[in-house]
């Protein structure tokens, strides 16, 4: 059992009204449907690097127990390859096909070519819209994508606005 003291309970106590009131008006939000779906638009735009290369579909709420979570289709404008985007509106949690904003495995940081690209540097990445993953910020001007390819270096693809 963990102690804690009376200003933690009331801070903890604090935390817990504040979130109350903000999910009553997320639910408020939520009954506008227009509104609900350019806010988490925007939200998604905001946090993942790939949502300017397609078109995300209408979002829907799930049911309970999971209606704090909204999911919607992505569609990429290039290959016209779709993913699953979810949002939970309490948590800020975005995953794309079920996976969270992160960092690469090491399957491709442990790999000579990354090694000789990035060195030690660890970049945030997302998942990436048909697979594999990009970085969430420009690194010197440019987004960086990378695939894992069995067998084989993974694939690396630097991009820049513009190109």
């Amino acid at each position: 059992i963990i102690r804690i003291g009376k200003w933690q309970r009331n801070l903890f106590r604090r935390a817990q009204h504040v979130s109350l009131r903000i999910e009553h008006r997320m639910n408020a939000l939520v009954k506008n449907g227009a509104l609900c779906n350019e806010v988490l638009c925007n939200f998604v735009s905001a946090h993942w690097g790939d949502a300017s290369r397609g078109v995300v579909g209408h979002w829907e709420r799930y049911n309970p127990p999971a209606d704090g979570w909204f999911h919607a289709t992505f569609t990429n404008d290039e290959d016209r390859c779709t993913c699953t985007l979810q949002v939970n509106l309490l948590q800020g949690a975005l995953l794309v096909d079920g996976a969270p904003v992160g960092r690469l495995p090491e399957s491709i940081t442990c790999h000579k070519d990354y090694s000789r690209f990035f060195g030690s540097t660890i970049l945030e990445i997302q998942p990436a819209a048909g697979g594999g993953y990009v970085t969430k910020a420009l690194l010197q001007g440019a987004t960086f994508r990378f695939r894992e390819m069995p067998g084989s270096a993974p694939m690396i693809i630097e991009s820049r606005a513009g190109e």
